[in-house]
C-alpha cells in the first residue's frame, strides 16, 4: 500500500465516521426535548475539553521524558 494512499484512506475513514456520528447523534435528537439536547451539547463540549488537557499533558510529559533520557 502506497503511504498517500494510506494516508487519503485514513481521512476518508475519518470523514465517514464523523458523518455517522452526526447522523446518528440527529436521530436521537429528534425525540429529545430541548432541555436534554442543550445538556448533551454541554457535556460533549466538557469532554472536548478535557481531551485536549489530557493530550497537552501527554505532550509534557513526552518533553520530560525526552529531556531526561537526553542527560
Amino acid at each position: 500500500m502506497d503511504m498517500w494512499f494510506a494516508i487519503a484512506l485514513i481521512c476518508t475513514l475519518g470523514i465517514l465516521s464523523d458523518m455517522y456520528k452526526r447522523r446518528c447523534k440527529m436521530r436521537t435528537m429528534q425525540g429529545m426535548s430541548e432541555q436534554d439536547a442543550s445538556r448533551i451539547e454541554r457535556l460533549e463540549k466538557r469532554v472536548e475539553s478535557l481531551e485536549t488537557i489530557v493530550l497537552e499533558y501527554e505532550k509534557e510529559r513526552r518533553f520530560q521524558d525526552l529531556e531526561r533520557s537526553s542527560r
